[in-house]
């Protein structure tokens, strides 16, 4: 019933393979036509916004002569695409077979330079070139600010599901405020951040090297205006891939000096972010495949409080007996009595 609502879409087009659902409630199925190859996108259960949004970063990314995927056709009323299919060779499995990791780093690097450069119109330009295949697509929407974003709001969760899951404890009613105080007193020790245009999930399963040795881009439907080192946070320290010492380094001193702490703050509330969403992923959505990537995370923060930018997050967590040191089992019957009723 699923490939025969997907095919009522575009009519000729016959799905050839249904990929692996992740994270997202988006859907990808391969599909084919007379020899040609695409990629469906069955977006029905994403944020409107989010929708209207792909369709207008993806033609912005290619005015700038990036590689985003091209809309071969569209309905918005029911919120599916039909794509241009870049392959199945991600950045993640071209390094796992031996690609050559500065190269391709530098090319992830040279993205952000280029999307650092360049900032979105507002509004957006209405996508009216677009095929509608049954329907009209336009969008004259603004990027939401990083700071309106579920992203931004989420550095909470380290304090709201990973804390209960090492302490067995119950987290104290005023510690999220305490954290997210916390930030704010360590961030005002910086000049303010450059801001720009933001991927917001900028990493190596979202990079796609195509046969031309050019990476495309994916998933870019959270974009949003904010702190520029962000997305470059993302890239050098992954959740899903180890970034070799020295690629991270090169990444790092090709940044601004004064943007560099900046990527070690974003990247480590990302990382606390993280720890707390996997865990939520495990134990709300039944998806334990994502505390796999924990001990990395763990890594990550053991890394970073290491240095004297955070050392008030450090004592924060010292006095939490929070020591990043492994997470252990994770019993759902066991850990939903201790998280707050008001955690995201």
């Amino acid at each position: 019933m699923l490939n025969v609502f997907r095919l009522d879409c575009f009519p000729g087009w016959t799905i050839i393979k249904n990929f692996p659902q992740d994270a997202s409630p988006r859907r990808y199925y391969r599909a084919e036509k007379n020899g040609r190859s695409a990629i469906i996108m069955d977006a029905q259960h994403l944020d409107p916004q989010e929708f209207r949004d792909f369709i207008g970063v993806g033609q912005w990314l290619r005015l700038l002569d990036l590689r985003a995927p091209e809309i071969y056709a569209a309905q918005e009323e029911k919120q599916i695409i039909l794509l241009e299919d870049f392959g199945d060779l991600s950045m993640k499995q071209a390094l796992l077979q031996g690609a050559d990791a500065m190269d391709l780093y530098g090319k992830a690097r040279d993205i952000l330079r280029c999307l650092a450069q360049n900032i979105p119109p507002h509004p957006m330009p209405a996508a009216s070139s677009l095929p509608p295949a049954g329907g009209g697509l336009g969008w004259g929407g603004s990027l939401p600010l990083y700071e309106q974003t579920r992203v931004h709001e989420w550095r909470r969760l380290v304090v709201d599901y990973y804390l209960p899951a090492v302490t067995h404890k119950i987290a104290a009613p005023d510690l999220v405020q305490q954290f997210l105080d916390l930030w704010v007193s360590i961030e005002k020790t910086l000049p303010p951040c450059p801001r720009g245009f933001l991927h917001m999930d900028f990493h190596v399963e979202n990079l796609m090297v195509l046969p031309d040795g050019t990476l495309g881009i994916l998933d870019f439907q959270t974009a949003a205006i904010g702190p520029l080192g962000y997305d470059m946070g993302n890239l050098a320290f992954d959740m899903r891939h180890d970034v070799p010492a020295p690629v991270q380094q090169f990444l790092l001193q090709s940044c601004d000096a004064a943007l560099r702490p900046w990527v070690r703050i974003l990247a480590t509330q990302f990382h606390g972010r993280l720890l707390g969403q996997c865990v939520r992923w495990a134990l709300r959505e039944g998806k334990p495949q994502y505390l796999q990537y924990i001990p990395r995370l763990e890594n990550y923060m053991r890394d970073a409080l290491k240095e004297p930018l955070f050392a008030p997050l450090k004592a924060f967590f010292d006095k939490l007996d929070l020591d990043f040191q492994g997470l252990g089992a994770i019993k759902p019957e066991r850990l939903r009595p201790l998280i707050a009723t008001d955690a995201p």
